[in-house]
């Protein structure tokens, strides 16, 4: 038996209606986008204020862009923000509403560095008996990078050349020889992470086999990540010099500077 029913995916509905469904829900959609205009904070422009906000602080040019893109994440879209990077300063064309946001972001942020003084210490033995001690010292703000150098250039011959004369001309270039520090601090809670790089080379008394102008040169290296806590030193390595009883160790503390 044919049934005589439809069913409701079958219904069709008068053009007319669905006309006039489409209409209201455009009029709604446009009234709701007004609404929303009208409660933007830069919906009225004889309320904005121009202001010029002082970045006392933050110096360089990864800081002030962060505090920069904070502000105008945190502020309404509508929002005028410039940066004067010469100036160091930041303009707005804003409400004040607005402009007390990145106010209270630049308070928040735009705090100096702290520096610390990093002591580095390399003790030689010979056995068990201390034969020598070093300190390097070093001062590094947070977060930035310091290096140090101590010691000699040598020469070391890389060829010759002849310019048609019967002399012959040599080259050569420079080792760096001594103490080289790498280091770099970030504070956390309780103390700091130390990215340090710890290098200690020096001639030795033999002769390479290559030739008299080519020398030999000792070398040590301790590089890597510790953990330290403010006024307590911290070891960061010790190496046994090899075919001998001696041993170096070394080690660093961090202080705090007001």
């Amino acid at each position: 038996m044919q049934s005589n029913c439809r069913t409701a995916s079958s219904r069709k509905f008068p053009r007319g209606i669905l006309t006039a469904a489409f209409v209201a829900l455009s009029l709604s959609a446009i009234t709701v986008h007004a609404q929303q205009a009208n409660k933007s904070p830069c919906a009225n422009p004889g309320n904005q204020v121009l202001k010029t906000l002082y970045l006392s602080n933050s110096v360089e040019r990864n800081d002030v862009n962060e505090i920069l893109v904070t502000i105008r994440n945190m502020v309404d879209p509508c929002v005028k923000v410039y940066l004067v990077e010469s100036q160091n300063i930041i303009v707005m064309n804003a409400p004040q509403d607005q402009i007390a946001i990145a106010e209270k972001i630049i308070q928040d942020l735009d705090h100096p560095k702290k520096a610390y003084r990093l002591t580095f210490t390399v003790t030689d033995f010979d056995g068990i008996n201390k034969i020598g001690t070093r300190h390097y010292s070093l001062i590094v703000a947070a977060n930035q990078r310091v290096t140090l150098k101590q010691g000699s250039k040598v020469p070391v011959i890389t060829g010759s050349y002849n310019k048609g004369t019967s002399a012959s001309e040599t080259q050569d270039t420079y080792l760096d020889v001594g103490m080289n520090l790498d280091a770099t601090v970030h504070p956390c809670a309780g103390g700091m992470e130390l990215l340090s790089k710890v290098e200690q080379s020096s001639v030795a008394p033999e002769t390479s086999e290559i030739g008299p102008h080519d020398p030999i040169v000792h070398q040590a290296v301790i590089e890597g990540v510790s953990m330290l806590s403010l006024g307590k030193p911290a070891v960061l390595g010790a190496l046994d010099v090899p075919d001998s009883q001696k041993r170096m160790e070394i080690s660093v503390v961090a202080d705090a500077l007001p």
